[in-house]
């Protein structure tokens, strides 16, 4: 009897799935979770660009590449785009790109997130967040800089 009523508590879990669990739920369970940096926004630094979401998100994957970071995950419908693995992300450099101290805490998935936003007047925000202060530091100005020269770039060619 006990045998029964195991298999049959086993496969009513089975069937029912994770539909039990809130999305988030499994979504952390399975690591794509990005809830913790869209929670991180307030904290993060933003940039405002002038050009259409399509433009800037597509400049943006390209310049995630561009200061050694690999693109996780992305969404154009969510505009959202999560970057990681940035390899020249562990270091933090004064305005000249000088180095003043290597981030040996900063592991390679450590996540930023990139977030869009449409503006009035043909703008496009751009917002970047992240869980460590020190990469998001020595991350921001490196990914603004290369997402103006790919944006610029794209103008160029019009």
């Amino acid at each position: 009897m006990k045998r029964i009523i195991l298999n049959v508590i086993v496969l009513v879990f089975l069937f029912s799935g994770c539909a039990h669990l809130p999305l988030e739920t499994g979504k952390r369970f399975l690591g794509v979770s990005t809830q913790d940096l869209e929670n991180a926004r307030s904290t993060g630094v933003f940039w405002v660009y002038y050009g259409e979401i399509d433009d800037c998100f597509d400049a943006a994957l390209k310049a995630v590449k561009d200061i050694g970071g690999v693109v996780y995950m992305r969404n154009k419908r969510k505009k959202m785009i999560v970057g990681m693995d940035f390899k020249y992300g562990r270091r933090l450099v004064d305005e000249e790109d000088t180095l003043i101290k290597p981030l040996d805490e900063i592991i390679d998935t450590t996540e930023v997130g990139i977030f869009f936003e449409a503006m009035e007047n043909n703008k496009t925000k751009v917002e970047l967040s992240s869980l460590s202060s020190s990469l998001l530091e020595d991350i921001a100005r490196r990914f603004f800089k290369s997402l103006e020269e790919n944006l610029n770039e794209g103008k160029a060619k019009e």
